[in-house]
């Protein structure tokens, strides 16, 4: 298996699971989305897909922000 497969399959599993706990309201989803836009971005940054790249990298800032809303609502 290569390593751009196993960011790939990284990607999908977090992503999958990001879905899986916002879904049911659990704030945690967000770190999974985090966790799969990394595995993305670095996949994006190994195949020269600047744009994707970029992209990944606001998905990351918006999840952490996300992330930190609701933790701080539910305090």
């Amino acid at each position: 298996m290569t390593l751009l497969t196993l960011l790939d399959m990284n990607g999908f599993i977090f992503g999958l699971l990001g879905a899986i706990l916002v879904g049911q309201k659990n704030k945690y989803g967000f770190l999974a989305f985090v966790a799969s836009s990394a595995n993305h971005g670095l996949m994006a940054f190994m195949l020269s897909k600047f744009g994707l790249m970029s992209m990944c990298s606001l998905f990351i800032l918006i999840d952490i922000y996300y992330f930190y809303q609701w933790s701080k609502a539910c305090s």
